[in-house]
């Protein structure tokens, strides 16, 4: 680099200015920053998410749970309930993995289970949907993540 500023590349002879440098850095910069501002993104995906069950996906719902359970603040024995309410499995019975477009009440979900299984006798499927819904009333409406971006 001499003094003014000029860079040369070994064995290209080609020549690039601190200024020019500056400038492409810039306009680059400049360039993310307005792409960025320029995409759609979705509005869960600015700021505090809170959870929220009555308006929730399946896939939402299976990550929820499986970080709870490997945070240690549940108990994989108390996530039974939630196992077959992350699941849709269409009448043609090809299971086609977590559906992350529908929002699903999983409250009133897990209520007409509950429901179900009295009406039926099913006094192990009442417990469990019971204690899936205590967990889903105490952690309803706490923050799950903070995008510190937005």
């Amino acid at each position: 680099m001499n003094i003014a500023g000029s860079v040369t590349t070994a064995g290209h002879g080609a020549r690039m200015s601190n200024a020019a440098t500056s400038s492409a850095k810039s306009t680059s910069f400049a360039n993310l920053i307005a792409a960025a501002a320029s995409s759609p993104s979705k509005e869960k995906d600015r700021g505090a998410q809170a959870v929220d069950f009555t308006h929730m996906t399946r896939k939402d719902l299976s990550d929820w749970v499986n970080a709870k359970i490997t945070s240690g603040e549940i108990s994989l024995g108390s996530t039974e309930g939630f196992l077959g309410m992350t699941m849709k499995i269409p009448v043609s019975g090809a299971y086609t993995g977590l559906d992350d477009a529908e929002a699903v009440d999983f409250m009133q979900s897990a209520r007409d289970g509950m429901s179900w299984a009295r009406q039926h006798g099913n006094a192990a499927m009442f417990t469990s949907l019971q204690t899936t819904l205590g967990l889903m009333q105490q952690y309803l409406g706490t923050i799950s993540r903070v995008d510190l971006t937005a």
